[in-house]
């Protein structure tokens, strides 16, 4: 077969691969991320790159690079990457700032929640044993006399098992003789899952995980003392297979190599995280015997690898609800080679692990008032209720609110427009890193829906009705100016067009439905909602007024709305430190939680249409 070489700046990367891929399939394959919001299916125009050198033939641009590619771009050599095909000979491909998958922003820190409601009682414990040398009147076989010592501390009772991998079992004559008796047990539960040389009791670390579908967070805790002694995040790579999760679990369901990939890339990511984590607190990973991790339900199967299609089809069953554990090394993750990684359980459909953790660690169902938590993304996941029940469903919003979908729309990374406002002609923005403006990014979105609306830029259908605005400008497809492009990075004008307001109310519309629909099952007004929760790091930059002036939020009192930022590794902490918290989140799941499946309630099409328009 024909080989072609493809150079990738501002890398400096070459590769040499087979004839008639696309750029964007060896990009992924060599760990180069380009923006891929549809999965490179050619819909989102947001893999714009450009052929600074071809000494070969290249594929001819298609219709959908004439859709987003204009002319004078392409006399430049603009291409779409997973459209365009290296036939012959050799590319040099340029990938602009505004192409290549960035870290978006991240919280660092949330004073509202804590993670020490239930203390430190962690399934990991280690015991420090100097146990009596066999004799021939004392000749008990080593497990046994392992065992007896752990029921004379109440480790265990006479009649439980001491299970033992085989792995470990092996070692065990070898091990205990070479300790001189004098060694340290690590138990998970009633598993025993190392032995070590003398006192390591004041070594006994876990992880907390949150894998989103953007971004992964990694806590590394302390279990003897309780305090979380690192934190880092990294970007999901699976962004290059498409920014949402349902185009995740179609390139997933094509082959189980596809699964596979996708579940080797998120391992990987978490592996280097933790190694550089250990190095930098002097700690070996051997220490580190459990992680507790969440997400949403679609993250979680691909996490374990398991095939997550049927999570997308009706009637949109998980393989799995319970919590479930398994051996650390049949994942791949990087820790003691006996240790353990543990899933919070999923509520139901795409309402995961990271729903459950929100609900343990705001704890709603302790309160006889109604509280709402909405963690919003491409799945937005609403939660409505309190000590009697919890509704739990999950509203098909789409990225446009994480900037996919929208033609200058981008990830709240550097140079992203978070905050606007408008007076008359006049605009006046902020960018994150008061940098050059690249684009905007959801908080700079809603507040854009809401300063046009409230300016009579828009109406209350997102139609454009200004006129002798010189910002606004009826085309072919009618666009407000947000910055001119002498002032933008780019040196283009950055815009928010007609279609991309749709693609805003229409996302708005789910989250609003998901909501309305849920306070009319449990018969309350939404203005009786005593608390607003507002979970992950979007919601963190957010103005509240805009927010509720334009639908997306309850018209609740402001003061009612409590941004809790990362929340869901706060639960996962409050898992991984206390067995009593993973025996309330699963006493919750299975006793106060009810699952509503907003597609198949009949009443959904019309509050979501009701929901579109810009009004509170």
């Amino acid at each position: 077969m024909k080989k072609i070489v493809i150079f990738f700046e501002p890398m400096g990367r070459r590769v040499e691969t087979h004839a008639n891929r696309t750029i964007l399939e060896v990009a992924r394959e060599i760990g180069i991320g380009i923006r891929s919001d549809c999965g490179g299916l050619g819909l989102c125009g947001k893999c714009k790159i450009i052929l600074t050198k071809v000494c070969g033939e290249v594929s001819k641009p298609t219709d959908n690079e004439y859709r987003f590619i204009t002319p004078e771009e392409l006399s430049l050599g603009y291409r779409l990457a997973c459209q365009v095909r290296v036939l012959s000979g050799s590319v040099n491909v340029f990938i602009p700032r505004e192409s290549r998958v960035e870290v978006g922003r991240r919280v660092v820190g949330v004073s509202v929640l804590s993670d020490e409601y239930f203390g430190l009682r962690p399934a990991v414990r280690k015991f420090h044993l100097k146990l009596p040398e066999p004799s021939l009147q004392d000749f008990r076989p080593d497990l046994e006399r392992l065992r007896d010592a752990l029921i004379t501390l109440h480790v265990i009772d006479k009649e439980s098992e001491l299970q033992v991998p085989l792995d470990l079992l092996r070692m065990l004559p070898e091990l205990v003789r070479e300790f001189r008796w004098n060694l340290t047990v690590t138990m998970w539960h009633n598993k025993l899952i190392s032995i070590e040389k003398g006192d390591t009791t004041r070594r006994m670390f876990g992880l907390a995980i949150d894998v989103g579908s953007s971004k992964i967070l990694i806590h590394l805790v302390d279990l003897v003392t309780g305090k979380t002694i690192a934190t880092d995040f990294v970007e999901n790579p699976q962004l290059m297979y498409g920014e949402d999760i349902v185009t995740r679990i179609t390139y997933a369901s094509r082959s189980p190599e596809n699964l596979r990939k996708l579940q080797r890339l998120v391992i990987e990511a978490i592996n280097n995280v933790i190694a550089k984590m250990t190095s930098r607190a002097g700690i070996d990973v051997r220490d580190i015997y459990e992680a507790v991790v969440v997400g949403n339900s679609v993250m979680h199967h691909i996490f374990f690898g398991i095939v997550p299609k049927y999570i997308a089809r009706s009637p949109y069953v998980p393989a799995v609800r319970r919590m479930i554990s398994y051996p650390a090394k049949e994942v791949g993750l990087n820790i003691n080679e006996n240790g353990i990684v543990t899933s919070l359980p999923l509520i139901a459909g795409f309402v995961g692990a990271d729903a459950v953790a929100n609900l343990i660690a705001t704890r709603i169902y302790e309160s006889d008032e109604i509280s709402l938590i909405l963690d919003i993304g491409t799945n937005t996941e609403v939660l409505l209720g309190n000590s009697e029940i919890i509704l739990a469903a999950s509203a098909p919003s789409g990225p446009a609110f994480e900037g996919a979908q929208i033609s200058c729309g981008m990830k709240a990374v550097a140079g992203a427009i978070e905050s606007v406002q408008i007076d008359g002609s006049k605009v006046m923005y902020r960018t994150i890193g008061d940098l050059r403006p690249r684009g905007i990014c959801g908080s700079g979105l809603i507040d854009l829906l809401a300063e046009m609306y409230r300016n009579k830029i828009i109406d209350e259908r997102g139609k454009f009705v200004a006129v002798n605005n010189p910002r606004v400008i009826y085309d072919e497809v009618p666009r407000f100016i947000v910055v001119w492009k002498e002032e933008s990075a780019s040196g283009k004008n950055i815009a928010i067009t007609a279609r991309d307001i749709d693609e805003l109310l229409l996302a708005k519309a789910a989250i609003r439905s998901g909501w309305t629909l849920l306070c009319k099952k449990l018969g309350i007004d939404p203005s009786d909602i005593s608390k607003v929760y507002v979970a992950g790091s979007f919601g963190m930059h957010i103005n509240v007024d805009n927010a509720i002036s334009i639908g997306l939020l309850p018209p609740v009192d402001r003061a009612k709305v409590i941004f809790i930022g990362e929340s869901a590794i706060i639960g996962a902490r409050m898992a991984l430190k206390s067995t009593e918290a993973r025996r309330k989140a699963e006493d919750v799941v299975r006793n106060k939680v009810k699952y509503v499946e907003l597609s198949a309630d009949p009443e959904f099409r019309r509050i979501y249409i009701q929901s579109i328009p810009l009004n509170p």
